[in-house]
């Protein structure tokens, strides 16, 4: 695994943080990793590894983790398939303002059931099947005119969109570093992103029509 890449921002802090769980060197982040693993040659980590990791897990508390709070937020997200033993998400709801958790839950389960796990939901044998630990962020914003969207980022970079107006719900074709990037595309000239999707190729299977008010899709 590589430490020695720094971490600036949420994304970078969660691919990190997914890499650790992968390579089995998962640890609360509060601990020394001196305390947590045997260093040395022979060891869990080479001393160089261990003070990168160090640094790493420094970088981990200092950057800003949105909804979930904090590191460790996110860090019970992926570890527990994101949701906690009562069934409620380890991220903040005062995220959200037209959208409630429930919304979050509903359009995410309608993707899952829809749409090509693989192929635009980012699921392989490293990832795992599809649970709401795959999410990596959850926005909403106001288009103008009363119309309100919901977007999910996932780990595989793919963006779940919704809206409230149209009720209408679509997965976006390329992969995304974050959502802000998603919504604004068309102001860099990116053309294939937030509301360029039928742009794309394969939309007719990658949208559906989808109410909240009675969950059916057609």
């Amino acid at each position: 695994m590589d430490y020695t890449k720094k971490i600036t921002v949420m994304r970078e802090g969660q691919k990190f943080l997914r890499n650790l769980n992968a390579n089995g060197k998962a640890f609360h982040l509060d601990d020394d990793v001196e305390e947590c693993f045997k260093i040395g040659k022979d060891g869990d980590l080479t001393l160089k590894e261990a003070n990168l990791l160090t640094e790493r897990q420094q970088e981990l508390h200092s950057i800003d983790w949105g909804m979930f709070g904090d590191c460790h937020g996110f860090h019970c997200h992926i570890h527990n398939d994101g949701l906690d033993t009562e069934g409620n998400f380890y991220f903040e709801n005062e995220f959200l303002d037209q959208y409630t958790i429930q919304d979050v839950k509903d359009v995410f389960n309608a993707a899952s059931k829809n749409f090509n796990h693989e192929k635009y939901l980012g699921c392989n044998k490293e990832t795992g099947a599809l649970t709401f630990g795959h999410i990596d962020d959850v926005q909403e914003f106001h288009s103008g005119g009363g119309f309100y969207h919901l977007f999910i980022l996932l780990q595989s970079g793919h963006v779940i969109s919704h809206s409230k107006a149209d009720k209408f719900l679509e997965i976006s074709k390329k992969k995304w570093e974050s959502i802000i990037k998603y919504y604004e595309s068309d102001s860099e000239n990116e053309e294939d992103g937030f509301g360029y999707e039928p742009n794309n190729d394969d939309h007719e299977n990658r949208c559906l029509d989808f109410s909240l008010n009675n969950k059916e899709v057609k």
